[in-house]
């Protein structure tokens, strides 16, 4: 994939492979979780906490607020505006 685009589905399934990302998933959910399709909405709330779209001009207050005033790039991933549900690292 070498850095993305990637779709969530993608990302979840491939990390679902890690045994540790399954414990944390379980912890954070307090229950087990049967699948990666089941671990897909936990980590797109903690990617869309670290998100802005690749495109400023569909940036939302949450988006300003998280690059500050100053307009500094501090989110870790990027939502590609023209294929919805794929992110890649902010440093791509």
């Amino acid at each position: 994939m070498e850095g993305g685009p990637i779709s969530l589905e993608d990302w979840a399934a491939a990390l679902w492979k890690d045994p540790r990302v399954r414990a944390a998933a379980e912890a954070y959910n307090g229950s087990p979780l049967p699948s990666a399709k089941k671990f897909e909405p936990i980590l797109k709330e903690a990617v869309e906490e670290e998100t802005v779209p690749d495109d400023e001009t569909a940036f939302k207050p949450r988006h300003k607020q998280l690059r500050g005033k100053l307009n500094v790039p501090r989110e870790r991933f990027r939502s590609i505006t023209s294929q919805p549900g794929h992110y890649v690292w902010a440093g791509k």
